[in-house]
């Protein structure tokens, strides 16, 4: 069973990876105009926002198997989270279409302390605040634990995908990164307006999906 847990979470893992979200944009914008470490700062904590969930929804799991987005706690959950990480998401679109674009082909700078903390913080809030990852974790483990799979079988579960993860995120921020010598302004500017729409969208997507389900 452990086995069967561990290949389970690489395959989810993977297809979690390939996902466009609002984390993903931001990736792609961070690393493409400051360069890899401050794309590993962003990333790293989106990361401890994913492994805080996985402990609490390993430990939970007897819990989650009975919770379902139609119990009361479940509608609630997902409309706070809904209305606080939309306009979370609208506000750093904004924040990110109006503030000035870095020279193209710069070479990259030293991350101080302060700037990683700044990126991280970005990136546990952003993967925090809105309702997909939440609700990504508890169903993933939930449904998990519904099939037999011991607390054990859910934590190499929840850490397998996780490593797939990491792996594509590195993947990602590398790439990304690669790109800088590569573009212009122009498309800096283009690949800042695809990031800052695309957080802005997601955040009206999550208020859109409420109106339509009320």
């Amino acid at each position: 069973m452990l086995t069967q847990a561990i290949l389970e979470g690489l395959g989810l893992g993977l297809l979690l990876s390939i996902m466009t979200g609002p984390i993903f944009f931001t990736i792609l914008q961070v690393s493409i105009e400051k360069g890899s470490r401050s794309g590993i700062a962003l990333v790293a904590g989106q990361w401890i926002s994913d492994f805080i969930y996985i402990g609490i929804s390993s430990y939970l799991a007897k819990f989650l198997i009975s919770w379902t987005k139609e119990s009361e706690l479940g509608q609630d959950l997902e409309f706070y989270l809904s209305i606080g990480g939309g306009a979370f998401l609208i506000l750093l679109g904004l924040l990110l279409l109006f503030s000035p674009l870095p020279k193209a082909k710069t070479k990259e700078k030293p991350l101080s302390n302060k700037q990683a903390g700044q990126y991280f913080l970005q990136g546990f809030l952003i993967n925090s605040l809105t309702p997909f990852p939440l609700f990504f974790w508890f169903t993933s483990i939930g449904t998990a634990y519904s099939r037999g799979y011991s607390q054990t079988d859910l934590v190499f579960f929840g850490v397998a995908i996780m490593l797939m993860v990491i792996l594509t995120d590195f993947l990602k921020v590398f790439l990304a990164s690669r790109l800088r010598q590569l573009l212009n302004e122009l498309w800096l500017k283009r690949i800042r307006w695809v990031a800052s729409f695309g957080l802005i969208i997601s955040g009206l997507l999550f208020w859109l999906r409420l109106l339509w389900l009320s």
